[in-house]
């Protein structure tokens, strides 16, 4: 995922609040462009998720990762469902690197 804004040399904060860009004016937070972007969880929240979706041999399923993390099954859902989507696009993108 892309950020939908240009790279700017120019950016203005309010403090702990999202960044604006110079050039257009949009705000925007280090969540754009990432599996982050349109969710409302913390980040220590994904970042646990994250590690226990990838040191399981096995898959973990969104009512399990419900019960560990103490979060609703749909937030959960949507966690396992993006990280699972970013897992699919790096397994292509190595599959078709150039050898040689």
């Amino acid at each position: 995922m892309r950020s939908r804004l240009p790279r700017s040399q120019n950016l203005h904060t309010g403090g702990n609040g999202p960044y604006k860009c110079a050039g257009c004016l949009k705000k925007f937070t280090v969540r754009n462009g990432t599996i982050f972007e349109d969710s409302k969880l913390p980040l220590r929240t994904w970042f646990k998720a994250i590690f226990l979706i990838v040191s399981n041999s096995k898959s973990v399923s969104s009512m399990k990762l419900h019960r560990l993390l103490g979060i609703t099954q749909k937030s959960a859902w949507f966690v396992v469902h993006r990280i699972r989507e970013i897992d699919y696009c790096f397994r292509c993108a190595a599959n078709t690197r150039w050898h040689g």
